[in-house]
């Protein structure tokens, strides 16, 4: 059995870091690492090949320490969609670093994990167009959490809070019921949350009937922290019953959710949920509540299916406050156990034997012409920042103008 070095998060409280603790008991045989670490190089110098779990980190910090072993490079979604989704909250220079850091990577692992069967596809085309033929398996998000399932939650009455915060709004109740609906949001608000759907829904939701919020986490440090500043500008200035909590250590989730009953996870347009995953359905089901969501990630669409997921159209407001109002009980979750059992759905990388390189060749090729094409535009932009180019550029423009 080669040694093994396993490249994640074990800082971080987001997908990464859950993707390394589940990657670390598939292959228990590897010593895992945190992609910040600072002599990460002489670190894995013992390894005989290489294996990241998570995408961005993991995946600058393999490149730079991976050398000629064999690399198993975990790509949940697809990068570029991820890009895209960044570049259309304002982030352009998102799709730049896309291509500078996975195009390379693309043309260098040497096994691939996706998180769905649509982000193996597009990876698939993607490794066509570099000439390679490299295995890509799925393995999905499974249904297990470092935290102990919990029971199924269910209704529960005005005014009262397991945690000691009062959080239920005064609004008018014109629906007749007058228990609160305890809704949770755990996670990020990343560049393909809704945000802007969701606090309509939530304000809409309050003229009718009571409510409790809790907000577990929030902005994305470094990344992207408009979508939570204008959620909550809009939820104080509403003056919404909001609790906000800063993220939470695993031990500490459960009681930092409260008696909530409802998840909600929305979508924006783009190719970032068609790719990837929503990791926070299923921790939503772990903790025994039920879900209003929208479906368009291959995961949401299947535990629709099955019947735990309430779908709501994409940016429809009066959905989703119709869907938070309709307290249905979870089907049966041992479902869930069978279908997104992770010992089965890891298994590929469980059983993974790396083999010597057999050449790097394509590799070479490919960092070659990437090295060519940023010589390229480094000459093309001092060509155009040099005097003469600016002088015969605007007697260009000036002959254009006359013509």
């Amino acid at each position: 059995m080669k040694k093994l070095a396993l490249i994640g998060d074990l800082r971080g409280p987001g997908f990464a870091a859950l993707r390394t603790w589940h990657f670390r008991q598939l292959r228990p045989d590897a010593e895992v690492f945190d992609w910040r670490d600072p002599g990460l190089e002489r670190q894995v110098s013992f390894a005989e090949a290489i294996v990241t779990a998570g995408i961005y980190g993991p995946t600058r910090a393999a490149m730079r320490v991976v050398g000629d072993r064999p690399l198993w490079l975990d790509l949940p979604g697809d990068p570029f969609a991820d890009a895209e989704a960044a570049a259309l909250r304002g982030q352009t220079e998102a799709l730049v670093e896309a291509r500078r850091v996975f195009v390379p990577a693309i043309g260098r692992a040497d096994a691939f994990s996706s998180v769905s069967g649509r982000a193996r596809d597009a990876l698939q085309g993607q490794l066509g167009m570099l000439g390679r033929e490299v295995p890509i398996v799925v393995i999905p998000v499974p249904y297990t959490f470092p935290q102990p399932e919990a029971a199924v939650r269910g209704a529960v009455s005005a005014g009262v809070d397991v945690s000691g915060v009062s959080d239920v709004s005064s609004g008018p109740d014109v629906s007749g019921a007058s228990d609160p609906i305890r809704i949770a949001l755990i996670g990020s608000f990343n560049t393909w949350f809704d945000e802007q759907t969701l606090a309509n829904a939530l304000i809409g939701l309050a003229r009718q009937r009571p409510v409790g919020i809790r907000v577990i986490g929030g902005d994305v440090p470094g990344h992207f922290s408009t979508g939570y500043q204008n959620f909550r500008q809009r939820m104080e200035a509403a003056a919404l019953p909001v609790t906000w909590l800063p993220v939470q250590s695993d031990a500490e989730l459960p009681t930092a959710l409260g008696n909530s009953e409802v998840g909600v996870v929305l979508d924006r347009p783009g190719w970032e949920a068609h790719f990837g995953s929503r990791t926070r359905l299923l921790f939503y089901l772990w903790m025994g509540m039920r879900v209003v969501a929208t479906c368009r990630c291959e995961q949401a669409q299947l535990l629709t299916k099955q019947g735990f997921v309430q779908e709501v159209r994409v940016g429809d407001t009066d959905a989703v406050i119709h869907a938070l109002q309709q307290r249905r009980p979870l089907p049966d979750r041992a479902q869930l156990r069978r279908d997104w059992d992770p010992d089965r759905l890891g298994r590929p990388l469980r059983d993974w034997l790396p083999e010597r390189r057999k050449s790097a060749r394509e590799g070479e090729l490919l960092a070659e012409l990437l090295r060519e094409r940023e010589q390229l535009r480094q000459e093309l932009a001092a060509l155009r920042a040099s005097p003469s180019w600016k002088l015969l550029d605007g007697l260009n423009r000036r002959w254009r103008g006359m013509i």
